[in-house]
């Protein structure tokens, strides 16, 4: 009797261990529909911690900059995922400048059977024009709506109506996404630390969502979460949190993935362990990690001989249209030489199994398990 009742109390310890483990990495949408719960399931059992997915970063500013062309031309394959952005889709003027627009190339890419991963350079949200609007701190004055009091949002403000005009038309758009079964890798208010608060207090947030501080940075972050979630519906977002210090955490409640951007160590293709370490820190080793961007490709010899287990990595694009290689441009990160040395794009990004690209067999079978006929 006494073994069984051991075994029985061995079995309840063991299963509320199973779910102890499992709320940890639990996805933070409790609504998630089962599109966005299959992509969820296929990143943490098939790919994290065993593979990698290759990514590109679309050009949001330009439809005569093709990165995934680039990228066939180079290494005759297409990228697991592909980068997109909503910088000038809260702008009245946004659809006459840019078509094919952001979600109808994510849309067509996802219907390619590619993965899609959405970021937002937020222009000023005072003005309704993309003409001289800004997200750089140093080139608007728009700033979050902190009351320091109440160590609260200032919803009274104009400037939180502005945030919310915008917030609702970037929720449109998503939804749009969702109706069309598009799971979206959403990438909210990144790199909002930039070098807040070092070299004595004197460095600046890159970016104007940043520039306000760490709580006023996280309340933004949160009431996003919740308004999205909760209010607009959206049920098809994977929420990663990319920042570059722990102040700026948002809470595990909210991220389902870290991310770091890394664009030092140029040309040694380096697997970019101490920012790995740094973001399990910072969420207790509970979510999986992401090379958010990059300026190189990391070496598969580098990866795979690491500890550090990403789940993927996106390379930023170009400036330039022309993929010169002698122009070594700074910001020309798949099509110059600066960052990227042609054997890199062949060697590190496509040409072993570690690598998950688009014809992947696995990818393949997830946009299948979710009724996508790949076009």
């Amino acid at each position: 009797m006494k073994r069984i009742l051991f075994a029985k109390n061995l079995a309840c310890l063991l299963t509320f261990g199973l779910l102890f483990s499992s709320a940890c990495n639990a996805q933070v949408d409790e609504k998630a529909n089962s599109n966005t719960q299959k992509v969820m399931q296929y990143l943490e059992n098939e790919v994290y911690g065993k593979r990698i997915l290759t990514g590109m970063m679309d050009c949001a500013w330009s439809n005569d900059i093709d990165m995934d062309a680039k990228v066939l031309k180079d290494t005759g394959k297409h990228t697991a995922l592909m980068g997109y952005d909503f910088m000038f889709l809260t702008k009245s003027d946004s659809r006459n400048w840019y078509q094919p627009s952001q979600v109808e190339k994510a849309k067509a890419w996802w219907n390619k059977g590619g993965l899609v991963t959405f970021c937002w350079h937020w222009l000023d949200p005072s003005t309704r024009s993309s003409k001289g609007a800004s997200f750089r701190t140093e080139e608007t004055s728009f700033r979050i709506p902190w009351d320091s009091a109440s160590k609260s949002l200032n919803t009274e403000s104009k400037e939180f109506t502005q945030i919310t005009r915008d917030l609702d038309t970037v929720a449109n758009y998503l939804l749009e996404l969702q109706e069309a079964g598009v799971v979206v890798l959403w990438r909210p208010l990144h790199e909002a630390c930039g070098n807040y608060g070092k070299w004595g207090g004197s460095g600046k947030a890159w970016f104007w969502w940043g520039d306000t501080g760490p709580e006023a940075y996280i309340a933004l972050y949160r009431y996003m979460f919740d308004y999205f979630t909760n209010e607009k519906g959206l049920h098809n977002l994977i929420w990663i949190w990319n920042g570059q210090e722990a102040d700026w955490y948002p809470g595990d409640k909210y991220v389902d993935i870290v991310g770091y951007d890394i664009y030092d160590d140029v040309n040694k293709h380096k697997a970019g362990d101490k920012y790995y370490q740094n973001l399990m820190t910072w969420c207790g080793s509970k979510k999986m990690a992401a090379i958010s961007e990059a300026g190189y490709v990391p070496s598969t010899e580098a990866l795979k001989s690491s500890s550090s287990k990403w789940l993927y990595y996106m390379i930023w694009n170009d400036d330039d249209s022309l993929a010169d290689d002698t122009k070594k441009d700074n910001n020309n990160f798949w099509g110059g030489t600066k960052y990227n040395k042609p054997e890199d794009k062949t060697t590190n990004a496509f040409d072993t199994d570690y690598q998950i690209k688009l014809d992947d067999t696995d990818l393949k079978a997830l946009f299948n398990k979710m009724g996508v006929t790949i076009k």
